[in-house]
């Protein structure tokens, strides 16, 4: 079984009202195989990419509005994680909670809203393949709070951070260990006014251009042009249920 060391992201998965029509778009997009609904795991399905599982996706029928990606960060204790980040200002929205024999997961917000999830790795650790071609490559958090988030998710999560300014703009790499774990940056001018802080997701792909047509093509939409930044070419893209994420181009793969 793969391991994550505490406080690296090690899951996403997707709430969704739509789960078929997002099933069938990921595995058409990045090359998923997602089986049928587990009705013992409530619905819940594992997404799959040469056998290594990627990801998760769950009905939330009672949910309102778009699908939406969670981002999970590994820790050795989860109720002592949810009790730091509530002492951090955080809100616990789930706590944490057994999944069978799996794990322990709990869901929470940071003090500027951004949701994201906790995971105490069980019989199953997270995502077993990642950084390749159709899988998670990068999780970032967007902000409109991006002094407060440091202070929080170094007291919650015990994260250290390197912020550097290149480009027109200031980007935060979150670090466990001296390592890049995850990014942040302040909300960029392009989004709507009081659009939430949210946890975007990136997937790799080999040509971000062939990626993005056949994303539209699927019925996906972009919600910017093709963007070219230090770490690959990227685009955020809405799926056809409204769930938002990134195509990255990282160097090498084009």
């Amino acid at each position: 079984m793969a391991t994550f060391a505490h406080g690296v992201p090690c899951w996403i998965d997707m709430g969704n009202r739509e789960v078929d029509a997002a099933a069938a778009f990921y595995a058409e997009l990045l090359g998923w195989d997602v089986p049928e609904a587990d009705e013992e795991m409530g619905g819940y399905r594992v997404a799959t990419l040469d056998g290594k599982a990627v990801a998760g996706l769950s009905p939330m029928q009672e949910t309102p509005g778009p699908g939406f990606w969670t981002t999970y960060v590994n820790v050795d204790d989860a109720d002592a994680t949810c009790a730091r980040a509530s002492e951090a200002g955080g809100a616990v929205l789930m706590p944490a909670m057994d999944v069978m024999d799996l794990g322990r997961m709990a869901i929470l917000t940071d003090p500027a809203g951004a949701a994201f999830g906790l995971w105490q790795a069980g019989t199953f650790a997270g995502v077993e393949t990642d950084n390749g071609p159709g899988a998670l490559c990068w999780n970032e958090l967007i902000t409109d709070d991006t002094e407060g988030s440091k202070a929080f998710y170094a007291q919650a999560l015990g994260w250290g951070e390197r912020t550097s300014d290149g480009g027109g703009m200031t980007y935060t790499e979150w670090q466990v260990d001296g390592r890049s774990v995850g990014g942040m940056m302040a909300k960029p001018p392009m989004m709507p006014a009081g659009a939430p802080n949210f946890w975007g997701v990136y997937f790799a792909v080999t040509d971000v251009e062939a990626a993005l047509a056949k994303a539209t093509g699927l019925g996906g939409s972009a919600m910017t042009g093709i963007i070219d930044s230090p770490a690959g070419r990227f685009v955020p893209i809405a799926d056809p249920t409204g769930a938002g994420f990134s195509l990255i181009e990282l160097p090498g793969e084009g």
